[in-house]
């Protein structure tokens, strides 16, 4: 379990890396050829996480500052996406993975009598991880393509 979380981590802290010198008009840039752009997908990848990562504990799920629906499946970018907007969305999208990490923890000190895997088994399952994982992937991977564009 943590495995998959340490990687959503290092991804997300490597895209960040590489787009955090990006201007708002860079970040909300659609390529010709292209349906999305840089933020649309990190908001996107953020959303599925969110709804991954709390499936089972929907109470849990954060509130962020924005509107996420904006970022669901089947949406599109419809209006540029402001710096200080911008900014938000980075930090949740770095934040996630250590957000819940804590949670898990916080559950596991909650019952005591579980072991820490049991406890996160209880809440998500490697199969919904591994895939949050390649989700991720394929996004990053057309962040990179746009970036080429830039």
């Amino acid at each position: 379990m943590t495995y998959y979380l340490v990687k959503l981590e290092e991804l997300r802290t490597q895209q960040l890396k590489g787009s955090k010198f990006l201007t708002t008009q860079q970040i909300n840039h659609i390529p010709s050829g292209f349906k999305n752009n840089i933020i649309w997908n990190i908001g996107h990848v953020l959303a599925v996480s969110d709804d991954i990562l709390y499936s089972n504990i929907k109470s849990m799920k954060p509130q962020h500052p924005f509107d996420i629906t904006k970022f669901k499946n089947g949406s599109k970018p419809e209006q540029v996406i402001d710096r200080d907007t911008v900014a938000s969305i980075q930090e949740a999208f770095g934040a996630t993975a250590s957000n819940f990490l804590r949670l898990m923890s916080q559950a596991s000190l909650a019952h005591p009598e579980l072991q820490y895997d049991k406890v996160v088994s209880r809440i998500i399952s490697n199969a919904s991880l591994s895939f949050l994982i390649f989700h991720e992937e394929m996004h990053l991977q057309a962040i990179s393509r746009i970036m080429l564009h830039l």
